[in-house]
């Protein structure tokens, strides 16, 4: 009932419209990123100091929790959209942060494959459009906690994504994405 309730308020973030817009965002983050290169590695270095206080070990919990929460969600609202079901959501344990899981195992029934696609994407979809967003309040923030969680979902939602999601190498959502595009 919580993805019923909530399918009709993300549905326009679904759109054509707002998926150009998330490429579009995203193209300003990397370029934002490429003038400011160094200043990003100081600010990362700064709040990575910063982590090892209890209150920024709290923080870096949190944004983790919320952004595999929002990565979840999103696997979960898209397969929803399409027509499939979501069998089971919970909340699993990831290094010790609680965070959402959902099965959404049904997408592998979707007839087409761009469907099947876009249910493994959409989670990290979701996370480099936060990163790309967290970017560009990172430019436009001072130095403090705002930017540190701005600097630290950056990493997370886009870093980690590519490395860890994105590789077909590991059985996560790259891995789906490459084999249902290869047929395999």
């Amino acid at each position: 009932w919580i993805l019923d309730r909530l399918l009709p308020l993300v549905s326009p973030l679904m759109s054509a419209p707002a998926l150009i817009g998330s490429v579009f965002l995203m193209v300003m983050a990397l370029l934002m990123i490429m003038t400011r290169l160094t200043q990003l590695m100081d600010d990362i270095a700064e709040s990575a100091s910063r982590i090892t206080t209890p209150q920024g070990c709290l923080l870096v919990m949190a944004v983790i929790a919320f952004a595999k929460i929002l990565h979840e969600l999103s696997h979960a609202l898209t397969c929803r959209r399409l027509g499939g079901h979501v069998r089971e959501m919970g909340i699993m344990l990831l290094v010790g942060i609680p965070c959402l899981y959902c099965d959404v195992s049904d997408a592998w029934l979707f007839d087409r494959r761009w469907k099947r696609i876009a249910v493994s994407a959409a989670g990290m979809w979701a996370e480099l459009t936060l990163a790309a967003i967290t970017t560009l309040l990172w430019v436009w923030t001072a130095k403090g906690p705002l930017q540190d969680v701005c600097v630290t979902l950056m990493v997370v939602c886009s870093v980690s994504t590519l490395l860890f999601n994105g590789n077909p190498l590991l059985r996560y959502d790259g891995y789906y994405m490459l084999s249902d595009w290869v047929e395999i």
